[in-house]
């Protein structure tokens, strides 16, 4: 069904969530979309993606950045237990400097995003003195309660979320990546819980909440494992590709699908790396590319894309 709001490619986006949303992110990036992917680094439970944005929308909301939360890890570097792995530093007191600088950045983009991606990766939770982590960082196993989200509980933290963001439009999914770890049972039980908080969510709020049906497609619709990795867990880039043509059909406004139409094809080509790059041939394809783009720069009004010239 197609969005009761759907996406231009002038309109900001926030990504939030688990690796499946870096896709999108990375894709709509990759087009010269307007986003911020993933500020906070990969996140997985709804807990921890709803903390995260409490932060960017409550300034005087220090918990995200509170020391307490901060560490020395395993290989002396220092970490938070609310932010990705990526976000790590010698000392602590660089390691706030970077977390400050990447709160102040993604606030920016928060108020001036139109649409946010969010995707639910398990309702499983590793809680650290009392709170929920965003990520154990390899630390013992018995630093951490490990427990399950139930329905109510996501839905309580989400609604409040939701009513204090006003009119933005918020796109749910729920990840098909399955956590083996957990068991298939384990799993399947917590992306239950999952998409039955979502459901709810859409219900309460249908003018701004609408949901991506991409653990349907991967699980239901491409479920020959042609359609996975090696591994048998995550989508093959073939299914990554169906899923970003599924959501351009039905989340992207008609003008920004013409759009990624023409823009796609000139990404991957200047992507291209040549074995000769100062032959005359390659000079003749660079030329005809930023042809392309300066077209497309007049056709989309200088759109940032003067950044695909080769």
């Amino acid at each position: 069904m197609p969005s009761r709001q759907p996406i231009s490619y002038r309109d900001g986006i926030m990504v939030l969530g688990s690796c499946f949303a870096d896709n999108i992110g990375s894709w709509l990036k990759g087009l010269c979309f307007d986003v911020c992917d993933n500020p906070f680094g990969v996140l997985y439970n709804p807990a921890s993606i709803g903390s995260s944005l409490l932060t960017l929308l409550k300034p005087d909301t220090e918990k995200m950045l509170c020391e307490d939360n901060m560490f020395v890890g395993p290989d002396g570097y220092w970490y938070s237990y609310d932010f990705h792995g990526k976000f790590c530093a010698k000392t602590k007191d660089q390691l706030r400097l970077m977390l400050d600088d990447t709160v102040t950045k993604a606030r920016t983009a928060l108020s001036a995003a139109r649409h946010l991606v969010i995707t639910f990766g398990t309702s499983w939770v590793y809680e650290h003195d009392g709170c929920v982590v965003a990520n154990c960082h390899k630390m013992p196993a018995s630093n951490f309660l490990r427990r399950r989200m139930s329905v109510g509980q996501i839905v309580e933290i989400w609604k409040a979320l939701i009513e204090s963001m006003g009119d933005k439009h918020i796109l749910f999914t729920v990840s098909p990546i399955r956590h083996v770890k957990d068991t298939l049972h384990g799993n399947q039980v917590s992306k239950s819980a999952l998409m039955l908080a979502v459901d709810h969510l859409c219900q309460a709020f249908p003018g701004n909440v609408e949901y991506v049906p991409a653990y349907e497609m991967l699980i239901d619709d491409l479920r020959d494992y042609r359609f996975y990795a090696d591994d048998l867990v995550h989508p093959s880039p073939m299914a990554v590709e169906l899923v970003r043509q599924y959501f351009a059909r039905n989340f992207l406004d008609k003008q920004t699908q013409e759009y990624v139409r023409d823009v796609e094809p000139l990404v991957k080509a200047s992507q291209h790396r040549p074995i000769h790059p100062d032959s005359e041939a390659h000079q003749a394809f660079k030329c005809q590319i930023n042809l392309k783009i300066d077209q497309l720069i007049e056709k989309y009004s200088n759109f940032g894309l003067s950044n695909l010239k080769v």
